[in-house]
């Protein structure tokens, strides 16, 4: 039987580490040497016996469970793996609406700069620029954190027009 608080716990505390093999197991089993591969590339100062003692932990949690009819190959419990899944879908919908915020702003700060050059008023057009800087460069930071952020919201473009 799972136990969900210690699975929580064992979740939250190799968030970093689940969520990538997340993505490997969206395609299908790992066998134990692949898993092996992983978690050494993303924990490239744990030894082998940190690597071991890692996934016998995630198996005794029923994180990771053998496949049936290949006792070699492992993926993610069915379940867990829904909530990971979940959790990774609902955090980039999360980028996705903040990066729309971060659009809408900048096209209220175009407008004002807009305004600032039709009245010539050099100080608040040199505000508004330093502002849309600072917002151009925010929301670089978070293209650059999750790319399918911008897909979304590209294919939201496309659809509103």
């Amino acid at each position: 039987m799972i136990e969900p608080k210690r699975v929580l716990r064992a979740l939250a505390e190799h968030w970093a580490l689940l969520e990538p093999l997340c993505e490997h197991f969206d395609q299908g089993t790992l066998s134990l040497s692949e898993l092996r591969l992983q978690l050494a590339a993303q924990q490239q100062d744990s030894t082998p016996q940190d690597i071991t003692n890692l996934l016998d932990v995630w198996i005794r949690l029923d994180i990771l469970v053998p496949v049936a009819k290949s006792p070699n190959r492992f993926e993610l419990n069915a379940q867990i793996h829904d909530f990971l899944s979940y959790l990774r879908r609902e955090h980039r919908l999360g980028l996705c609406l903040e990066i729309e915020a971060y659009l809408r702003h900048l096209e209220r700060l175009a407008g004002y700069i807009q305004d600032a050059f039709d009245v010539r008023d050099a100080n608040d057009l040199a505000r508004q620029l330093r502002l849309l800087d600072m917002r151009v460069r925010d929301v670089l930071k978070k293209l650059a954190n999750d790319e399918q952020a911008l897909v979304a919201v590209a294919d939201r473009a496309k659809t509103s027009d």
